[in-house]
């Protein structure tokens, strides 16, 4: 999976297409060994498992998940993936662009059901119940979408974008709940946000960055910044701050000869303990482990 992702910060993230076709398939498969790290990109991302047992976190909520499931990632919420009990366990991540549907003609039914869920004023749940109609639902479409992108015959794109369409009509229809943002949804002015907070975080995460800082940096406020990030990635500002210095740490554990006491400093982590309650929380291993894990794979 990571291949396909191009990493913009740690989290933020960005996917390589096949084509100019707004939407991409990927056949993954997580283990003992391998996990889809948290991330979290501005397309949609159903997550269609196959078969295994997974924990699925999206936002802050983590969802176990046995056999066949259906998880839906709206735009910029952290999402990831790991085996529950170590075996393989494989899905499909469906992701496509708002572009997908933001083609449709600017009518009522579009600016009533399907444009609140491109601009964030609602997201749809995370998970679908496999007991519900609308699961059956989905799952005809999802195997549609799967079978023509693999076939990839004559107009395979108007029969992908179809169903797209029939997904969202069906999930409006059929969810119990829709969550609602308040109105305040995402924007190109969001998006940008975003972006120079990771460009800011890659140059400085090495030393301490307060929320005065950043927000500073910014020019927006401080109370707004906080609730913004919240909202769109499910995780607060120095959360994300965290996860992405732990993914320094774990790259040079397992790529260089850094002492851990040396490693901990230049990720941005003063005090040793709390290093190592960070790493555990974020890798579900210690420094240690992971740097003799590193050399007996060599």
């Amino acid at each position: 999976m990571s291949k396909i992702m191009e990493e913009k910060g740690y989290l933020q993230t960005e996917y390589v297409r096949e084509s100019n076709f707004p939407l991409s398939l990927y056949n993954c498969g997580v283990n003992h060994s391998n996990s889809l790290r948290p991330h979290y990109h501005d397309n949609f991302e159903i997550i269609y498992i196959k078969e295994g047992k997974i924990n699925i976190r999206i936002g802050n909520e983590t969802y176990y998940s046995e056999g066949e499931n259906i998880f839906f990632s709206n735009m910029f919420q952290v999402h990831s993936a790991q085996s529950a009990d170590g075996l393989e366990s494989k899905f499909h991540a469906i992701l496509f662009d708002k572009q997908m549907l933001d083609t449709i003609n600017m009518n009522d039914y579009y600016m009533n059901y399907i444009k609140p869920f491109l601009v964030g004023e609602k997201r749809f749940p995370a998970m679908i119940s496999s007991n519900s109609d609308l699961y059956k639902r989905l799952t005809q479409s999802l195997n549609l979408i799967i079978k023509e992108y693999s076939a990839k015959e004559r107009a395979y794109e108007v029969f992908i974008k179809t169903e797209i369409e029939r997904i969202f009509a069906s999930m409006v229809r059929y969810c119990e709940s829709l969550d609602s943002s308040d109105g305040n949804g995402f924007s190109v002015l969001h998006k940008k946000i975003m972006d120079d907070m990771w460009e800011y975080v890659q140059s400085n995460y090495q030393r301490d960055i307060s929320l005065d800082e950043i927000s500073k940096v910014l020019n927006i406020n401080k109370h707004y910044f906080c609730r913004l990030i919240k909202k769109l990635t499910g995780k607060p500002f120095t959360q994300l701050l965290n996860m992405h210095r732990i993914h320094q740490a774990e790259m040079m554990l397992k790529e260089t000869d850094i002492p851990v006491s040396e490693i901990l400093e230049i990720s941005g982590f003063s005090n040793q303990s709390y290093f190592n309650r960070m790493y555990m929380k974020y890798t579900g291993n210690t420094p240690t482990g992971t740097r003799k894990g590193s050399t007996n794979r060599q």
